[in-house]
C-alpha cells in the first residue's frame, strides 16, 4: 500500500538530482564556512576578498577558482570590504568593528572607531581617506588611515545609514543610503519621513 508513494517520491527525487546536474552546477568555493558570506571588494578580475559573519574572511587570487580562509581576529559579523589598487583595505561590522589590510587581504589588524553602532558601509580615497556609514546615522570619517575617526554627519537616532559611494568623478560628493526606522516589540515602523 505503501510501496507505490514511496516509488513515487524515490523518482521524484531521482529526477531533480539529474536535473540539476544537467544545468552543469558546480561548487565554486572548496572550503565551506558554513557562514553568510556579505559583501566582496576586488583589486582586479582575480584578486577578491570576501566578508561576513562570525569574522569570516575569505580570499582568492585566480578568480575564485580556490579560495582560503584569512584569520580576522574576530568574531563580529562583516558587512562591508574596500580594496584599493595599491592592496591597502579596510573591513567594517557590528560593534564599530573596523579592520586594516595593507597586504590587500592577506593580514588584517583591529582599528578603534570609538563607536558601538554596527558600521554597513565603507569606502576609500585613499589609503589616508577613508568615510564608513552605519546604524543610527553613522557617518565618520578618517584622514589618518583609521588612527582616528570623527563623526561628519548626525541625522536622527532613528535614521541609519546603510551604504556609500564616493563620486569618481568629484571626490568631494559622497552619496549615502539612509533608512529611516524603529524597532520595539509591538511595532516596526519602517520608511519614516528622513528616508
Amino acid at each position: 500500500m505503501y510501496k507505490l508513494p514511496l516509488l513515487l517520491l524515490g523518482l521524484l527525487l531521482s529526477a531533480i538530482q539529474l536535473h540539476g546536474q544537467k544545468q552543469n552546477w558546480r561548487w565554486q568555493n572548496p572550503i565551506p564556512t558554513g557562514n553568510n558570506i556579505n559583501a566582496s571588494a576586488s583589486v582586479d578580475a582575480i584578486t577578491i576578498v570576501m566578508v561576513g559573519n562570525a569574522g569570516t574572511i575569505m580570499k582568492t587570487k585566480d578568480g575564485g577558482k580556490n579560495w582560503k580562509l584569512v584569520k580576522s581576529n574576530t568574531r563580529v559579523d562583516l558587512y562591508a570590504v574596500f580594496l584599493l589598487a595599491d592592496g591597502g583595505g579596510i573591513a567594517v561590522g557590528e560593534d564599530g568593528t573596523i579592520l586594516k589590510t595593507d597586504d590587500c587581504g592577506e593580514n588584517w589588524a583591529p582599528l578603534s572607531s570609538g563607536r558601538k553602532d554596527t558600521l554597513r558601509g565603507i569606502s576609500m580615497l585613499s589609503r589616508k581617506k577613508i568615510i564608513a556609514v552605519g546604524d543610527t546615522g553613522t557617518i565618520l570619517k578618517s584622514i589618518d588611515g583609521g588612527d582616528t575617526w570623527q563623526q561628519i554627519f548626525f541625522l536622527d537616532e532613528n535614521t541609519g545609514a546603510a551604504d556609500l559611494s564616493l563620486d569618481k568623478e568629484n571626490p568631494r560628493v559622497l552619496y549615502v543610503g539612509m533608512w529611516d526606522h524603529e524597532r520595539k516589540p509591538w511595532k516596526i515602523r519602517s520608511g519614516g519621513k528622513q528616508s
